[in-house]
C-alpha cells in the first residue's frame, strides 16, 4: 500500500488542475496513452469553443515583410496576429487579468506573448500563500541557459498555481486565455492598482505596436542569420518548427525583453 507522500507524488495532473477530486496516475504520467486524458482534453476544447463563441474580441494583425523568403515567412506568420478578448484587463508587459471577482483574480500571458513560449520551456510559479508586490516576479520561465522573470501586474497573495500549465506548457498556445493562466491571486489593493491595467481599447494600440515591432525585428534577425547559414534547417536538413528554434535562445530572449518586457523585466540574468 502506498504511503501518503507517494500517493501525493503520483496524483493525476487533472487532480492538480482541480478538474478531478481524486485520481492517481497509473500510466507513469504518459498522458498521451491515457483514455481519461483524451476525454478531458476534448471536453476542455469544447468548453473553450463554447466560451469563445460568447466572447467578443479584437483581432490585431501585421504584415510579414514581402522581402523575406518563404521559410522565414512561415516562421513569422503565426506571430503576426493576436486577439484581445473584451472581458479581460491588460498590462503593457503583455499580461492579462481577469477581475470578475475582486477577491480572486487570474493572471496570464496575452495572445502575443503566450504563443512565443517554446515547448521546451519550464515554468516556476510562486507557491500558494506567497505574497508578491506589483512588479516583482510571480513566476519565471526557465530555458536551457536563461531565466525570464514574470513581473506581477498586481500586489497580493498567490492562492493557486495552474498545475495544468506546469505539467504541459503547450496549453498556452491552445487555450491561453482560458486554461493558460499562471496564478490565481487574492489582490491587496485592486481598486488602487486597477488604474495601471488597460482596457481592451487602451491595449489595442500597445498590441498593434508590439506585433509590428516583433515581426520587423524578428525578420531582420532571421535575415542576418540566413546570410550566414541556413537558419531554416536543423542538422540533417529538417526545417525548424518555431521562431525560438530558428533564432536560438539568446536572440529569442533579447527579442522578448525588447518587445514584450521593456519595463517589467527589470532583472537581468547572467548569460
Amino acid at each position: 500500500m502506498k504511503n501518503a507522500q507517494h500517493s501525493h507524488d503520483e496524483r493525476c495532473v487533472w487532480m492538480d488542475a482541480g478538474v478531478l477530486v481524486y485520481k492517481l496516475c497509473d500510466r507513469n504520467f504518459e498522458c498521451e496513452r491515457c483514455p481519461l486524458d483524451g476525454v478531458l482534453r476534448a471536453k476542455d476544447d469544447t468548453d473553450a469553443r463554447a466560451f469563445d463563441a460568447k466572447r467578443s474580441s479584437v483581432r490585431i494583425a501585421a504584415d510579414v515583410p514581402p522581402a523575406v523568403d518563404a521559410e522565414t515567412a512561415r516562421l513569422l506568420r503565426p506571430h503576426a496576429q493576436a486577439t484581445l478578448p473584451s472581458d479581460l484587463a491588460y498590462t503593457t508587459d503583455h499580461f492579462w487579468v481577469r477581475c470578475d471577482d475582486e477577491r480572486c483574480v487570474l493572471i496570464g500571458l496575452d495572445g502575443l506573448f503566450a504563443p512565443l513560449i517554446p515547448r521546451s520551456a519550464r515554468f516556476i510559479l510562486a507557491s500558494p500563500q506567497t505574497h508578491v508586490e506589483r512588479g516583482q516576479p510571480l513566476g519565471w520561465i526557465y530555458l536551457e541557459q536563461r531565466v525570464i522573470p514574470l513581473p506581477s501586474p498586481l500586489t497580493g497573495t498567490v492562492l493557486r498555481q495552474n498545475e495544468q500549465l506546469l505539467a504541459d506548457p503547450v496549453v498556452l498556445t491552445t487555450n491561453g486565455y482560458d486554461f493558460g493562466w499562471l496564478v490565481m491571486l487574492r489582490p491587496d489593493r485592486l481598486p488602487e492598482e486597477r488604474k495601471h491595467l488597460l482596457t481592451p481599447a487602451d491595449m489595442r494600440p500597445v498590441m498593434e505596436l508590439a506585433v509590428g515591432s516583433l515581426i520587423q525585428k524578428a525578420a531582420r534577425r532571421l535575415t542576418v542569420m540566413d546570410q550566414q547559414a541556413d537558419i531554416c534547417m536543423n542538422d540533417g536538413g529538417v526545417p525548424v518548427a518555431s521562431l525560438y528554434d530558428a533564432l536560438g535562445e539568446k536572440s529569442w530572449v533579447d527579442l522578448i525583453r525588447t518587445v514584450l518586457l521593456p519595463r517589467g523585466d527589470r532583472n537581468r540574468d547572467a548569460t
